[in-house]
């Protein structure tokens, strides 16, 4: 496997399971929150904050652990400052996704119907990596793998050497 297909494993992976973890946990403290909610125990915006604040040791952990495995494992470069710039950029992603499944969950009220628009819309957005959205230089999302691989992917190829068995004539 290359460089470019263990990166995009990863923040797939990272996408995929953290929104979907957010998916199924959101839809069942739904009737729960807005049973509360409507006695006037609390905003929504309080919700929101508190669940993000109780749940972020959750999706801080998890991507480091990952990340630390996951990244000499596979070999990338040895660096530690670009171990780290690549932990860095995977919290990220695993934020902004957590996010964007918070906003998925608000729009439709069947969980399945959550599932299918999510899982269509990343896929789609997974393989079309022309652009950020919003053009490029735009203040693109973070979100988006295409553009969270392109700051990956230079980090990664900077400095690497390989090691060959056999000399090829030039």
């Amino acid at each position: 496997m290359n460089i470019n297909g263990a990166l995009f494993l990863t923040l797939t992976n990272m996408t995929f399971q953290n929104s979907f973890a957010v998916i199924n946990v959101f839809c069942a403290e739904l009737p729960i929150f807005l049973r509360e909610h409507f006695n006037g125990m609390y905003r929504t915006d309080v919700y929101y904050l508190c669940k993000q604040l109780a749940e972020l040791p959750i999706f801080l952990l998890i991507p480091i652990i990952f990340v630390c495995i996951y990244y000499w494992m596979v070999g990338f470069n040895e660096e530690v400052d670009r171990f780290l710039v690549c932990n860095l950029i995977v919290i990220l992603v695993v934020q902004v996704v957590v996010s964007f499944g918070q906003l998925q969950i608000s729009q439709f009220p069947a969980i399945s119907l959550q599932k299918k628009h999510f899982f269509f819309h990343r896929l789609l957005r997974l393989l079309h990596r022309s652009q950020p959205p919003g053009g490029p230089g735009a203040g693109a999302s973070a979100h988006h793998p295409g553009h969270a691989l392109r700051r990956i992917l230079p980090q990664q190829q900077v400095g690497i050497r390989i090691h060959a068995k056999h000399t090829f004539p030039q």
